[in-house]
């Protein structure tokens, strides 16, 4: 409580002086308050006013390659990329680990999204961004040798940025992004993961995904993509609320999954 007491009396400081030097500036001359700012061009120790750049921009640098980076790949937002060679590498991982196991994504599904955002002057969208980095996040877990904890995060903060773009694009791939997150915090924050399960099962549900009948607004391809990714949600469910205590929230999707398993 001292260190963050004595930090916010910092702060008050430097916002007085600041405050000061405004008042100061607009109650002198033009000639007089343009003299402070000549004063600093001209000082030969400007350069020390100048902070060094964050550690973590160092972790959002695109290249495939790190002889041959590639150039910087214009973002929706004024965010860049994380690093292209350790989003290849946690998308491999996640294909190794958890996509094995879980109907999310196809390798060719994460291949495709990869160069749709790494490709030299592509253009992705948001919801391909929340998809991709949505897998990326997951990836990193088991790439956690080698990759900084701040590597990792970065890949979910952007997955979680674009969340509602991904939802407004496509059910299935909102549904798919949901289930992302949910592992994410099963692994990281237990607490929020019933949420984006529960998104993921509201959009199964809104997209009459429900017993083995296909709605003939979906094809027969993306039907099997939808019964994949519900059933990972419903296993999701189940699993957290059986070992956190949590009592389960879709009790109206009980007889869907019973009938609902086909793999």
């Amino acid at each position: 409580m001292a260190a963050v007491k004595a930090r916010n009396e910092a702060l008050q400081a430097d916002v007085n002086t600041l405050r000061a030097a405004l008042l100061a500036l607009q109650t002198t001359s033009l000639s007089e308050a343009s003299q402070p700012c000549t004063n600093i061009t001209a000082d030969d120790n400007s350069d020390g006013l100048i902070t060094d750049p964050d550690p973590l921009d160092a972790l959002f640098t695109a290249s495939i390659d790190n002889s041959k980076p590639l150039p910087p790949v214009k973002p929706i937002t004024s965010l860049q990329l994380p690093d292209a060679l350790k989003c290849k590498r946690s998308v491999l991982a996640f294909f190794r680990c958890s996509g094995s196991l879980f109907h999310i994504f196809k390798p060719d599904d994460g291949i495709a999204l990869f160069n749709q955002v790494y490709a030299v002057g592509s253009v992705p969208s948001r919801a391909t961004l929340s998809e991709l980095f949505a897998i990326a996040a997951i990836g990193s877990h088991y790439e956690n040798t080698s990759m900084a904890w701040d590597s990792c995060e970065a890949f979910f903060t952007l997955a979680r940025l674009y969340f509602d773009d991904v939802i407004d694009a496509c059910p299935l791939r909102g549904m798919r992004v949901s289930v992302l997150l949910a592992m994410w915090n099963i692994m990281c924050k237990h607490t929020v993961a019933l949420a984006y399960i529960e998104t993921g099962l509201a959009l199964a549900e809104a997209s009459n995904v429900r017993g083995q009948l296909r709605p003939l607004s979906i094809d027969d391809d993306s039907w099997v993509n939808y019964k994949g990714v519900f059933n990972t949600l419903m296993f999701l469910e189940h699993w957290i609320s059986a070992t956190t205590g949590h009592v389960r929230a879709s009790g109206r999707c009980q007889a869907m999954f019973q009938v609902f398993i086909l793999f």
